[in-house]
C-alpha cells in the first residue's frame, strides 16, 4: 500500500512548497515515531485571512525548531517574512505508520510555547491523514 495517501511527505524539496497562502498544507508530519509538533496560526496581511496549521519533525529537537523550519524552509517560496507567524502551543506526537496500523496520538506540552488545544490539533491533522485513527491527551510531556 502507498504510504503518501496517509498524509503528506514531511519535505520541503521545492515541489513540496507551497506557491499562496491557499496551497500551505494543513498538516505535516514525520512518517512515523514520537517527536515534538506545534500549531502555527498563519496570517496573510494582505487579505487577513488566517489559518491554523500542524508540523511535526523528528529533526527538531526543541519546538522553535520546528517553527523556524517552517518559516524558513517550507515558506522559502513565498518569502519567509510574508504572512504573520504565532504558535499558540505544542505538544508531542506519536505516529505509527505500519501496513497493520495507522495511528496518531497527541499528548503533552511545549515548554516554551505551551499546551496546544490537541483536539483543534486532531481535527486539522484528520484533514490531511484519512484512515487514522486518533487518540490524544493533556498529559505526559
Amino acid at each position: 500500500m502507498n504510504n503518501q495517501q496517509y498524509g503528506p511527505p514531511a519535505d520541503h524539496t521545492e515541489a513540496h512548497r507551497p506557491t499562496s497562502f491557499d496551497d500551505i498544507k494543513g498538516a505535516i508530519l514525520d512518517s512515523e515515531g514520537t517527536f515534538k509538533y506545534i500549531q502555527i496560526e498563519v496570517t496573510d496581511p494582505a487579505s487577513n485571512q488566517t489559518r491554523t496549521v500542524v508540523r511535526g519533525y523528528k529533526s527538531c529537537p526543541y519546538h522553535a525548531d520546528i517553527l523556524n523550519k517552517f518559516q524558513y524552509e517550507e515558506l522559502s517560496t513565498l518569502g519567509p517574512m510574508k504572512f504573520n507567524l504565532n504558535c499558540p502551543g505544542g505538544g508531542r506526537i506519536t505516529h505509527t505508520n505500519t501496513a497493520a496500523d495507522h495511528k496518531i496520538h497527541i499528548y503533552g506540552y511545549s515548554q516554551g510555547f505551551g499546551l496546544a488545544d490537541h483536539q483543534k490539533s486532531e481535527n486539522i491533522i484528520a484533514q490531511d491523514y484519512n484512515g487514522y485513527e486518533f487518540t490524544w491527551t493533556n498529559e505526559g510531556y
